[in-house]
Protein backbone atom coordinates (compact mmCIF):
# COMPACT_ATOMS: atom_id res chain seq x y z
CA UNK A 1 0.00 0.00 0.00
CA UNK A 2 1.42 3.79 -0.75
CA UNK A 3 1.40 5.84 2.04
CA UNK A 4 1.60 9.32 1.90
CA UNK A 5 1.92 11.60 4.35
CA UNK A 6 2.21 15.10 4.71
CA UNK A 7 3.60 15.52 8.69
CA UNK A 8 7.38 15.94 9.64
CA UNK A 9 7.59 13.18 11.62
CA UNK A 10 8.02 9.81 9.94
CA UNK A 11 4.71 7.06 9.98
CA UNK A 12 4.69 4.11 12.59
CA UNK A 13 3.05 1.16 11.49
CA UNK A 14 1.66 -1.07 14.76
CA UNK A 15 -0.54 -4.34 14.29
CA UNK A 16 -3.27 -6.02 16.42
CA UNK A 17 -2.37 -9.35 15.92
CA UNK A 18 1.34 -9.99 14.87
CA UNK A 19 0.53 -13.62 14.63
CA UNK A 20 -1.94 -13.51 11.68
CA UNK A 21 -0.06 -10.54 9.76
CA UNK A 22 3.22 -8.78 9.30
CA UNK A 23 4.36 -5.32 8.30
CA UNK A 24 6.86 -3.32 6.80
CA UNK A 25 6.97 0.22 6.04
CA UNK A 26 10.34 1.45 3.74
CA UNK A 27 9.18 5.14 3.08
CA UNK A 28 5.60 5.35 1.43
CA UNK A 29 5.48 1.63 1.06
CA UNK A 30 3.72 -0.60 3.22
CA UNK A 31 4.21 -4.37 2.72
CA UNK A 32 1.88 -6.70 4.26
CA UNK A 33 2.54 -10.15 4.71
CA UNK A 34 0.17 -12.97 5.38
CA UNK A 35 1.34 -15.47 8.44
CA UNK A 36 -1.86 -17.20 9.12
CA UNK A 37 -5.59 -16.93 9.11
CA UNK A 38 -7.35 -14.65 10.61
CA UNK A 39 -8.12 -10.92 10.77
CA UNK A 40 -5.75 -8.24 11.93
CA UNK A 41 -6.04 -4.42 11.93
CA UNK A 42 -3.43 -2.07 11.10
CA UNK A 43 -2.71 1.51 12.81
CA UNK A 44 -0.63 4.24 10.91
CA UNK A 45 0.59 6.60 13.29
CA UNK A 46 2.39 9.97 13.23
CA UNK A 47 2.29 13.10 15.22
CA UNK A 48 -0.87 11.43 17.33
CA UNK A 49 -2.84 11.26 14.02
CA UNK A 50 -3.82 7.74 13.02
CA UNK A 51 -5.54 5.51 10.03
CA UNK A 52 -6.60 2.25 10.27
CA UNK A 53 -6.53 -0.76 8.03
CA UNK A 54 -8.17 -3.68 8.55
CA UNK A 55 -7.02 -7.11 7.45
CA UNK A 56 -7.52 -10.30 6.31
CA UNK A 57 -5.60 -13.32 5.56
CA UNK A 58 -7.44 -15.73 3.73
CA UNK A 59 -7.19 -18.57 1.54
CA UNK A 60 -8.34 -18.88 -2.36
CA UNK A 61 -11.34 -20.60 -2.65
CA UNK A 62 -9.83 -23.08 -4.97
CA UNK A 63 -6.41 -23.74 -6.75
CA UNK A 64 -5.77 -25.36 -9.97
CA UNK A 65 -4.89 -29.51 -9.89
CA UNK A 66 -1.30 -30.29 -11.29
CA UNK A 67 -2.50 -33.15 -13.56
CA UNK A 68 -4.69 -32.17 -16.90
CA UNK A 69 -8.06 -33.94 -16.75
CA UNK A 70 -9.74 -36.13 -19.16
CA UNK A 71 -13.65 -36.80 -20.00
CA UNK A 72 -14.68 -39.74 -22.11
CA UNK A 73 -18.13 -39.27 -24.24
CA UNK A 74 -19.16 -42.11 -26.48
CA UNK A 75 -21.37 -42.75 -29.26
CA UNK A 76 -20.68 -42.75 -32.90
CA UNK A 77 -20.78 -38.90 -33.35
CA UNK A 78 -21.08 -37.31 -29.76
CA UNK A 79 -23.29 -34.44 -30.15
CA UNK A 80 -21.68 -31.05 -29.24
CA UNK A 81 -24.35 -30.68 -25.91
CA UNK A 82 -22.95 -34.26 -24.54
CA UNK A 83 -19.11 -32.57 -25.25
CA UNK A 84 -19.98 -29.06 -23.13
CA UNK A 85 -21.29 -31.44 -20.44
CA UNK A 86 -18.20 -34.00 -20.68
CA UNK A 87 -16.14 -30.38 -20.35
CA UNK A 88 -17.72 -28.87 -17.25
CA UNK A 89 -17.07 -32.70 -15.89
CA UNK A 90 -13.55 -32.54 -16.46
CA UNK A 91 -13.51 -28.69 -15.36
CA UNK A 92 -14.60 -29.39 -12.15
CA UNK A 93 -12.28 -32.21 -11.08
CA UNK A 94 -9.53 -29.66 -12.47
CA UNK A 95 -9.70 -27.68 -9.07
CA UNK A 96 -9.32 -28.34 -5.37
CA UNK A 97 -12.02 -26.68 -3.68
CA UNK A 98 -11.85 -25.19 -0.23
CA UNK A 99 -14.61 -26.29 2.04
CA UNK A 100 -17.53 -24.62 2.10
CA UNK A 101 -16.76 -22.84 -1.36
CA UNK A 102 -18.86 -23.38 -4.76
CA UNK A 103 -18.31 -23.39 -7.90
CA UNK A 104 -20.48 -20.56 -9.38
CA UNK A 105 -19.37 -20.42 -12.90
CA UNK A 106 -17.81 -22.43 -15.88
CA UNK A 107 -16.97 -20.52 -18.87
CA UNK A 108 -15.90 -22.75 -21.89
CA UNK A 109 -13.87 -20.45 -23.95
CA UNK A 110 -14.85 -22.09 -27.23
CA UNK A 111 -17.50 -24.12 -27.11
CA UNK A 112 -17.06 -27.82 -28.28
CA UNK A 113 -18.66 -29.30 -32.05
CA UNK A 114 -19.95 -32.98 -32.09
CA UNK A 115 -16.69 -35.29 -31.74
CA UNK A 116 -16.62 -38.15 -34.19
CA UNK A 117 -15.84 -41.67 -32.46
CA UNK A 118 -11.80 -41.86 -32.28
CA UNK A 119 -11.09 -38.37 -32.11
CA UNK A 120 -9.67 -36.64 -28.71
CA UNK A 121 -10.38 -32.88 -28.59
CA UNK A 122 -8.56 -29.97 -26.04
CA UNK A 123 -10.45 -27.32 -24.49
CA UNK A 124 -9.91 -24.02 -22.68
CA UNK A 125 -12.07 -23.00 -19.71
CA UNK A 126 -12.57 -20.67 -17.27
CA UNK A 127 -13.75 -21.63 -13.82
CA UNK A 128 -15.29 -19.33 -10.96
CA UNK A 129 -15.09 -20.36 -7.41
CA UNK A 130 -16.37 -18.16 -4.20
CA UNK A 131 -16.88 -19.12 -0.52
CA UNK A 132 -17.71 -16.50 1.92
CA UNK A 133 -15.05 -17.06 4.37
CA UNK A 134 -12.37 -17.18 0.77
CA UNK A 135 -10.88 -15.20 -1.57
CA UNK A 136 -12.54 -15.51 -4.92
CA UNK A 137 -10.55 -17.37 -7.20
CA UNK A 138 -11.03 -17.66 -11.25
CA UNK A 139 -9.00 -20.47 -12.96
CA UNK A 140 -7.96 -20.95 -16.90
CA UNK A 141 -7.32 -24.37 -17.46
CA UNK A 142 -7.04 -27.04 -20.62
CA UNK A 143 -9.24 -29.99 -20.24
CA UNK A 144 -9.04 -33.07 -22.75
CA UNK A 145 -12.34 -35.08 -24.26
CA UNK A 146 -12.25 -38.38 -25.94
CA UNK A 147 -14.72 -40.23 -27.67
CA UNK A 148 -14.14 -43.88 -26.96
CA UNK A 149 -15.47 -46.54 -28.50
CA UNK A 150 -18.08 -49.04 -26.76
CA UNK A 151 -20.19 -51.72 -27.56
CA UNK A 152 -23.61 -52.40 -26.94
CA UNK A 153 -24.55 -55.00 -24.42
CA UNK A 154 -28.44 -55.80 -23.60
CA UNK A 155 -29.38 -54.59 -20.09
CA UNK A 156 -29.49 -57.27 -17.06
CA UNK A 157 -32.25 -55.70 -15.24
CA UNK A 158 -34.56 -52.61 -14.33
CA UNK A 159 -34.97 -50.56 -11.50
CA UNK A 160 -38.16 -48.94 -10.78
CA UNK A 161 -38.12 -45.79 -9.25
CA UNK A 162 -41.59 -45.21 -8.51
CA UNK A 163 -42.70 -46.53 -5.20
CA UNK A 164 -43.74 -44.63 -3.77
CA UNK A 165 -44.69 -42.46 -7.10
CA UNK A 166 -45.75 -38.80 -5.24
CA UNK A 167 -43.28 -37.22 -2.96
CA UNK A 168 -44.78 -36.22 0.49
CA UNK A 169 -42.14 -36.00 2.73
CA UNK A 170 -37.90 -36.54 2.25
CA UNK A 171 -36.90 -39.84 2.01
CA UNK A 172 -34.89 -42.34 -0.14
CA UNK A 173 -36.89 -43.27 -3.27
CA UNK A 174 -34.45 -45.94 -4.30
CA UNK A 175 -31.26 -47.86 -3.44
CA UNK A 176 -29.59 -50.03 -5.43
CA UNK A 177 -26.75 -52.19 -6.75
CA UNK A 178 -24.75 -52.61 -9.41
CA UNK A 179 -23.91 -56.14 -8.83
CA UNK A 180 -21.63 -57.60 -11.91
CA UNK A 181 -18.84 -55.67 -13.71
CA UNK A 182 -19.39 -55.06 -17.51
CA UNK A 183 -23.24 -55.99 -17.14
CA UNK A 184 -25.47 -53.20 -17.80
CA UNK A 185 -28.38 -51.61 -15.75
CA UNK A 186 -31.34 -49.21 -16.44
CA UNK A 187 -32.64 -47.04 -14.23
CA UNK A 188 -36.56 -45.59 -14.69
CA UNK A 189 -38.07 -42.78 -12.14
CA UNK A 190 -40.92 -41.03 -12.41
CA UNK A 191 -41.69 -38.56 -9.10
CA UNK A 192 -44.28 -35.84 -8.58
CA UNK A 193 -43.22 -33.24 -5.85
CA UNK A 194 -46.75 -33.25 -3.53
CA UNK A 195 -45.27 -31.29 -0.44
CA UNK A 196 -45.76 -27.18 -0.39
CA UNK A 197 -42.28 -26.35 -1.67
CA UNK A 198 -39.72 -27.09 -4.25
CA UNK A 199 -37.59 -30.53 -3.15
CA UNK A 200 -34.57 -31.29 -3.90
CA UNK A 201 -34.18 -34.31 -5.86
CA UNK A 202 -31.03 -35.93 -6.30
CA UNK A 203 -29.78 -39.36 -7.76
CA UNK A 204 -25.92 -40.25 -6.92
CA UNK A 205 -23.78 -43.10 -7.44
CA UNK A 206 -21.76 -44.08 -4.28
CA UNK A 207 -18.29 -46.19 -4.05
CA UNK A 208 -18.06 -47.72 -0.52
CA UNK A 209 -14.94 -49.28 -1.19
CA UNK A 210 -11.21 -48.57 -1.45
CA UNK A 211 -10.99 -48.97 -5.12
CA UNK A 212 -12.08 -46.75 -7.96
CA UNK A 213 -14.79 -47.91 -10.28
CA UNK A 214 -15.47 -46.57 -13.76
CA UNK A 215 -19.23 -46.34 -14.98
CA UNK A 216 -20.48 -46.25 -18.57
CA UNK A 217 -23.89 -43.64 -18.54
CA UNK A 218 -26.38 -43.31 -20.94
CA UNK A 219 -28.92 -40.68 -20.43
CA UNK A 220 -32.75 -39.86 -21.04
CA UNK A 221 -33.43 -36.59 -18.75
CA UNK A 222 -36.57 -34.42 -18.32
CA UNK A 223 -35.98 -31.20 -16.04
CA UNK A 224 -39.22 -31.27 -13.77
CA UNK A 225 -42.45 -30.11 -15.62
CA UNK A 226 -46.26 -30.30 -14.55
CA UNK A 227 -47.12 -32.67 -16.97
CA UNK A 228 -46.89 -35.85 -15.86
CA UNK A 229 -47.13 -37.82 -19.49
CA UNK A 230 -45.13 -35.22 -21.91
CA UNK A 231 -42.10 -35.36 -19.11
CA UNK A 232 -41.90 -39.07 -19.76
CA UNK A 233 -41.92 -38.22 -23.59
CA UNK A 234 -39.22 -36.23 -23.46
CA UNK A 235 -36.88 -37.97 -21.16
CA UNK A 236 -37.93 -41.08 -23.13
CA UNK A 237 -37.46 -39.42 -26.53
CA UNK A 238 -33.67 -38.71 -25.46
CA UNK A 239 -33.11 -41.88 -23.48
CA UNK A 240 -34.25 -43.87 -27.11
CA UNK A 241 -31.76 -41.91 -29.09
CA UNK A 242 -28.81 -42.05 -27.26
CA UNK A 243 -29.33 -45.71 -26.12
CA UNK A 244 -29.94 -46.50 -29.90
CA UNK A 245 -26.36 -44.39 -31.25
CA UNK A 246 -24.47 -45.14 -27.81
CA UNK A 247 -24.19 -41.75 -26.93
CA UNK A 248 -23.01 -41.53 -23.04
CA UNK A 249 -19.77 -40.36 -20.39
CA UNK A 250 -17.83 -42.24 -18.63
CA UNK A 251 -17.58 -41.30 -14.94
CA UNK A 252 -14.78 -42.50 -12.19
CA UNK A 253 -15.57 -42.28 -8.90
CA UNK A 254 -12.61 -41.81 -6.17
CA UNK A 255 -12.40 -44.17 -3.50
CA UNK A 256 -14.76 -43.80 -0.34
CA UNK A 257 -17.08 -41.04 -2.15
CA UNK A 258 -19.91 -40.38 -4.30
CA UNK A 259 -21.22 -38.73 -7.31
CA UNK A 260 -23.99 -37.00 -7.86
CA UNK A 261 -25.03 -37.41 -11.16
CA UNK A 262 -27.88 -36.09 -11.27
CA UNK A 263 -29.41 -33.06 -8.79
CA UNK A 264 -33.16 -31.34 -9.85
CA UNK A 265 -34.78 -28.60 -7.94
CA UNK A 266 -38.74 -29.91 -8.19
CA UNK A 267 -41.50 -27.29 -8.22
CA UNK A 268 -44.54 -28.18 -6.42
CA UNK A 269 -46.81 -30.48 -8.11
CA UNK A 270 -44.11 -31.12 -10.76
CA UNK A 271 -43.25 -33.88 -11.79
CA UNK A 272 -39.08 -35.39 -12.25
CA UNK A 273 -38.87 -38.38 -14.55
CA UNK A 274 -36.02 -39.84 -16.95
CA UNK A 275 -34.49 -42.93 -17.85
CA UNK A 276 -30.48 -43.85 -17.21
CA UNK A 277 -28.62 -47.27 -18.39
CA UNK A 278 -25.38 -47.81 -16.46
CA UNK A 279 -22.70 -50.12 -17.22
CA UNK A 280 -20.11 -50.42 -14.68
CA UNK A 281 -16.71 -50.49 -16.44
CA UNK A 282 -14.30 -51.26 -13.25
CA UNK A 283 -14.24 -51.58 -9.39
CA UNK A 284 -16.07 -52.74 -6.94
CA UNK A 285 -20.07 -53.19 -6.76
CA UNK A 286 -21.19 -50.01 -7.15
CA UNK A 287 -24.31 -48.30 -5.28
CA UNK A 288 -26.79 -46.08 -6.46
CA UNK A 289 -29.32 -44.06 -4.65
CA UNK A 290 -32.60 -41.99 -5.46
CA UNK A 291 -33.43 -38.97 -2.91
CA UNK A 292 -35.98 -36.53 -2.32
CA UNK A 293 -34.54 -33.89 0.31
CA UNK A 294 -34.51 -30.08 1.11
CA UNK A 295 -33.62 -28.01 -1.24
CA UNK A 296 -31.04 -25.88 0.70
CA UNK A 297 -28.99 -29.15 1.47
CA UNK A 298 -28.98 -30.37 -2.16
CA UNK A 299 -27.55 -26.65 -3.03
CA UNK A 300 -25.25 -27.36 -0.20
CA UNK A 301 -24.30 -30.99 -0.44
CA UNK A 302 -24.78 -32.53 -3.93
CA UNK A 303 -22.37 -30.71 -6.73
CA UNK A 304 -22.45 -32.64 -9.40
CA UNK A 305 -19.75 -33.93 -11.38
CA UNK A 306 -16.91 -34.13 -8.50
CA UNK A 307 -15.91 -36.30 -5.89
CA UNK A 308 -17.82 -35.69 -2.26
CA UNK A 309 -18.09 -37.37 0.78
CA UNK A 310 -19.93 -40.18 1.63
CA UNK A 311 -21.59 -39.15 4.77
CA UNK A 312 -20.72 -42.51 6.40
CA UNK A 313 -22.02 -44.34 4.64
CA UNK A 314 -20.79 -48.24 3.88
CA UNK A 315 -21.77 -51.39 2.17
CA UNK A 316 -23.64 -52.39 5.08
CA UNK A 317 -25.72 -48.93 5.13
CA UNK A 318 -27.72 -49.82 2.52
CA UNK A 319 -31.08 -51.21 2.11
CA UNK A 320 -32.05 -52.22 -1.36
CA UNK A 321 -35.15 -51.70 -3.23
CA UNK A 322 -37.41 -54.74 -4.19
CA UNK A 323 -38.39 -52.99 -7.42
CA UNK A 324 -35.88 -54.34 -9.77
CA UNK A 325 -36.67 -56.36 -12.77
CA UNK A 326 -34.94 -58.89 -14.68
CA UNK A 327 -34.47 -58.27 -18.08
CA UNK A 328 -36.25 -55.52 -19.57
CA UNK A 329 -36.58 -56.29 -23.34
CA UNK A 330 -38.84 -57.99 -25.23
CA UNK A 331 -39.40 -59.40 -28.57
CA UNK A 332 -42.44 -60.32 -30.45
CA UNK A 333 -42.80 -61.56 -33.93
CA UNK A 334 -45.61 -60.64 -35.88
CA UNK A 335 -47.39 -61.55 -39.14
CA UNK A 336 -49.79 -59.75 -41.34
CA UNK A 337 -51.25 -61.08 -44.46
CA UNK A 338 -52.71 -58.94 -47.32
CA UNK A 339 -56.80 -59.59 -47.27
CA UNK A 340 -56.89 -61.36 -43.85
CA UNK A 341 -57.61 -60.08 -40.33
CA UNK A 342 -55.68 -56.78 -38.81
CA UNK A 343 -52.80 -57.80 -36.30
CA UNK A 344 -53.13 -56.22 -32.96
CA UNK A 345 -50.19 -55.76 -31.02
CA UNK A 346 -50.33 -55.43 -27.17
CA UNK A 347 -47.62 -52.26 -25.66
CA UNK A 348 -47.40 -52.44 -21.72
CA UNK A 349 -49.06 -55.53 -21.54
CA UNK A 350 -48.19 -59.09 -20.07
CA UNK A 351 -46.04 -57.35 -17.40
CA UNK A 352 -42.30 -58.69 -16.36
CA UNK A 353 -42.41 -60.24 -13.03
CA UNK A 354 -39.93 -59.95 -9.91
CA UNK A 355 -36.78 -62.81 -10.46
CA UNK A 356 -38.16 -64.18 -6.79
CA UNK A 357 -40.91 -62.23 -5.68
CA UNK A 358 -43.84 -63.54 -8.08
CA UNK A 359 -46.28 -61.21 -6.77
CA UNK A 360 -43.95 -58.40 -7.77
CA UNK A 361 -44.76 -57.02 -11.69
CA UNK A 362 -43.44 -54.51 -13.46
CA UNK A 363 -47.44 -52.86 -14.57
CA UNK A 364 -47.13 -51.32 -17.60
CA UNK A 365 -43.48 -52.37 -18.60
CA UNK A 366 -42.73 -48.83 -18.27
CA UNK A 367 -38.80 -48.50 -19.68
CA UNK A 368 -39.03 -52.17 -21.29
CA UNK A 369 -38.04 -52.35 -25.08
CA UNK A 370 -40.21 -53.79 -27.04
CA UNK A 371 -38.67 -54.98 -30.25
CA UNK A 372 -40.84 -55.64 -33.07
CA UNK A 373 -40.00 -58.25 -36.05
CA UNK A 374 -43.25 -58.20 -38.86
CA UNK A 375 -43.74 -59.78 -41.90
CA UNK A 376 -45.69 -58.22 -44.41
CA UNK A 377 -47.11 -60.58 -46.71
CA UNK A 378 -48.79 -59.72 -49.85
CA UNK A 379 -49.75 -63.08 -52.09
CA UNK A 380 -52.32 -61.16 -54.59
CA UNK A 381 -51.73 -60.15 -57.83
CA UNK A 382 -51.98 -56.46 -57.22
CA UNK A 383 -50.12 -54.07 -54.79
CA UNK A 384 -51.31 -53.98 -51.19
CA UNK A 385 -50.50 -50.64 -49.15
CA UNK A 386 -51.04 -51.19 -44.66
CA UNK A 387 -50.84 -48.69 -42.17
CA UNK A 388 -49.17 -49.08 -38.52
CA UNK A 389 -51.36 -47.25 -36.57
CA UNK A 390 -50.92 -46.53 -32.49
CA UNK A 391 -54.14 -46.84 -30.44
CA UNK A 392 -54.61 -44.95 -27.16
CA UNK A 393 -56.52 -48.14 -24.99
CA UNK A 394 -56.41 -47.34 -21.75
CA UNK A 395 -55.89 -43.73 -21.56
CA UNK A 396 -54.03 -40.55 -22.65
CA UNK A 397 -50.07 -41.43 -23.81
CA UNK A 398 -47.42 -40.87 -25.73
CA UNK A 399 -45.57 -42.84 -28.13
CA UNK A 400 -41.97 -42.87 -29.90
CA UNK A 401 -41.36 -45.74 -32.48
CA UNK A 402 -38.21 -46.61 -34.41
CA UNK A 403 -39.34 -48.13 -37.66
CA UNK A 404 -36.08 -49.51 -39.58
CA UNK A 405 -34.26 -47.22 -37.94
CA UNK A 406 -36.17 -43.98 -39.01
CA UNK A 407 -38.09 -41.83 -35.57
CA UNK A 408 -41.73 -41.68 -35.68
CA UNK A 409 -43.01 -39.95 -32.50
CA UNK A 410 -46.42 -39.05 -31.46
CA UNK A 411 -46.22 -36.55 -28.54
CA UNK A 412 -49.81 -37.06 -27.28
CA UNK A 413 -53.02 -39.16 -27.48
CA UNK A 414 -55.87 -39.63 -25.92
CA UNK A 415 -59.11 -42.36 -26.28
CA UNK A 416 -60.20 -42.95 -28.71
CA UNK A 417 -57.89 -41.64 -31.24
CA UNK A 418 -54.96 -43.46 -33.07
CA UNK A 419 -52.03 -42.07 -34.81
CA UNK A 420 -50.55 -43.44 -37.94
CA UNK A 421 -47.02 -44.32 -37.66
CA UNK A 422 -45.93 -45.38 -41.25
CA UNK A 423 -47.58 -46.24 -44.77
CA UNK A 424 -46.26 -49.08 -46.40
CA UNK A 425 -47.13 -50.12 -50.11
CA UNK A 426 -45.98 -54.37 -50.21
CA UNK A 427 -45.62 -55.01 -54.30
CA UNK A 428 -47.77 -57.96 -55.53
CA UNK A 429 -46.61 -61.09 -54.67
CA UNK A 430 -43.70 -59.92 -52.36
CA UNK A 431 -43.48 -60.01 -48.74
CA UNK A 432 -41.41 -57.00 -46.78
CA UNK A 433 -40.18 -57.88 -43.24
CA UNK A 434 -40.02 -54.23 -40.80
CA UNK A 435 -38.88 -53.83 -37.61
CA UNK A 436 -39.93 -51.77 -35.10
CA UNK A 437 -38.47 -50.36 -31.38
CA UNK A 438 -40.30 -48.89 -28.91
CA UNK A 439 -40.88 -48.46 -25.07
CA UNK A 440 -43.79 -47.64 -23.20
CA UNK A 441 -42.92 -44.21 -21.47
CA UNK A 442 -43.50 -42.88 -18.15
CA UNK A 443 -46.57 -41.31 -17.21
CA UNK A 444 -48.56 -42.51 -19.81
CA UNK A 445 -51.21 -45.13 -19.75
CA UNK A 446 -51.20 -48.97 -20.96
CA UNK A 447 -51.74 -50.95 -22.26
CA UNK A 448 -51.75 -49.75 -25.60
CA UNK A 449 -52.35 -50.78 -28.97
CA UNK A 450 -50.35 -51.07 -32.03
CA UNK A 451 -52.61 -52.02 -34.98
CA UNK A 452 -51.34 -53.28 -38.89
CA UNK A 453 -54.24 -52.95 -41.16
CA UNK A 454 -55.27 -51.74 -44.66
CA UNK A 455 -54.24 -48.56 -45.40
CA UNK A 456 -57.35 -45.60 -45.58
CA UNK A 457 -59.58 -48.20 -43.35
CA UNK A 458 -60.21 -46.24 -40.72
CA UNK A 459 -59.10 -41.81 -40.44
CA UNK A 460 -56.41 -41.64 -37.90
CA UNK A 461 -55.22 -38.28 -36.78
CA UNK A 462 -51.65 -36.91 -37.57
CA UNK A 463 -48.53 -38.37 -36.55
CA UNK A 464 -47.00 -35.33 -34.78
Amino acid sequence: ITVTSLLTDPVKASISDPAVVSTNLNKNTLVMTGKALGSSRITLSSEGHEVSINVSVKKYAAYPKSEKQKSIVTGKIAPSSLVNRAIKDAARRSVNIESGALIKNIHIVSPASDLASGLTAEKKVSIKVCGASYIPATLDLNVIIENKPIHQKKSESIMYSNNPEQIKKYQTLFTGRFDTVNESYRLLYHHQNMMESATGFVIEIINSSDKPASLHVIEGISKPILDTVIVGYIAGLEFMDNHKNMIGRVINIEPGSRWVLLSQSIPATNTASGIIEFRQIAGDPLFLRVIAKPEQLRIAEDTPGIALPTQGLTADSFQLSDHVYPQPEKTIEAEYVANKPWVFLRIGKNAIKHAEQEDKVLYGNYGVTYNINAKLINPTDKNHKVEIVYEATAGPLSGIFYLDGQLNKIRMLRPPKDATIATITIPAGQTKNIQIKTMPLSGSAYPSTLVIRPAGTLSSVANK
